[in-house]
């Protein structure tokens, strides 16, 4: 396109064409993405699906468990939430079952219910209680639900520590000819699902491979590991589930919980001694297609980014590209009204 600008205008329309083109693929890449997520996000024109039900029980029960873990929650707490958690699993189970995500909503409910008991309220005080009595039963005695104890002292690393493990990772290009190992790529997933995510709604997904021919057709479409994409051990492509968002104010949550995700997983390679780079998906929707071609994602499935990773060759070196300067950065917030 710059080419045939370039031959056919004259350089006094040539910078007033390019910013048109610009505009108009912007609007046509927000118009594909925006589709993808009208057509699976919860509340769309479609009945929902296993996966959207599973994110809002997951939303829902989480309500409560939030509730449950304040300092002093207040006895009968969430009556709408309550309600329709209780609608919501019943339908659920209907259609589709039990699974992990089911079984824990069930097991909040006996949580909030045993809570209310022992705050003395009556049963007809207690919003659900009937329900969750006549229609529930508890699946899992002893299983963790609604909060963990806090009296449990967590490993804390010391501030230095910490710093110098997250700050000592750097981007790796040139890498060793060391396996990566299955059982390693699990451990940084674990890493990953670790990150916050909206409500708990962690349906962010790994897809990777070690195969050397499968990565260097992937990498071919990126386009962005020119040079070093033969020398890749172990590749990711990371995405997150449209179906697991509503509303037009959750239209980009994804890409925010889909890139606290991608850091938790490299993290969890560095602390392996794996070197990781990440290899931005920031495509045309042309560009997109072709991944699709290749890949078996799921249409509902938007990419976030790939991660390239494994061990960094003896002679591996990374760019400097310090960082700006910390006050630049950082800033206390004052209100604008505010006369202090």
């Amino acid at each position: 396109m710059k080419d045939l600008l370039k031959k056919f205008l004259p350089d006094a329309l040539l910078v007033p064409a390019q910013r048109a083109g610009h505009f108009f693929r912007t609007v046509l890449g927000a118009i594909y993405d925006h589709r993808r997520y009208l057509r699976w996000s919860l509340h769309s024109f479609h009945q929902p699906s296993k996966e959207n039900l599973r994110a809002l029980l997951t939303e829902r029960y989480h309500n409560i468990e939030k509730g449950l873990s304040l300092p002093s929650p207040r006895p009968g707490f969430g009556t709408s939430v309550v309600n329709h958690l209780i609608d919501v699993l019943t339908t659920y189970r209907a259609r589709f079952g039990d699974d992990s995500v089911s079984l824990h909503a069930e097991q909040v409910l006996f949580a909030y219910r045993d809570f209310n008991l022992s705050a003395g309220l009556n049963p007809a005080e207690i919003p659900g209680y009937f329900d969750i009595e006549n229609r529930f039963q508890r699946q899992r005695e002893g299983a963790p639900a609604g909060v963990v104890p806090s009296n449990s002292k967590p490993h804390v690393l010391t501030s230095e520590d910490l710093e110098s493990f997250v700050t000592s990772r750097r981007s790796v290009r040139n890498f060793s000819r060391s396996s990566v190992h299955r059982e390693q790529i699990i451990t940084a997933v674990r890493f990953a699902q670790s990150a916050p995510a909206v409500c708990n709604r962690q349906f962010a997904k790994v897809h990777y491979s070690v195969s050397p021919e499968c990565i260097r057709s992937i990498l071919a479409i990126q386009g962005g590991a020119r040079g070093f994409s033969d020398n890749v051990p172990a590749l990711a492509v990371l995405t997150v589930d449209s179906r697991s968002y509503w509303g037009a104010e959750e239209r980009y949550q994804g890409w925010i919980d889909g890139g606290l995700f991608a850091m938790n997983f490299m993290l969890g390679l560095h602390a392996q001694g794996l070197g990781s780079v990440a290899l931005n998906w920031s495509k045309l929707p042309s560009v997109d297609r072709d991944l699709r071609k290749l890949l078996p994602l799921q249409s509902a499935e938007s990419v976030i980014m790939m991660v390239a990773f494994g061990y960094p060759d003896a002679d591996s070196r990374s760019p400097v590209s310090p960082r700006v300067n910390t006050a630049d950065v950082c800033s206390e917030i004052r209100l604008a009204n505010s006369h202090q």
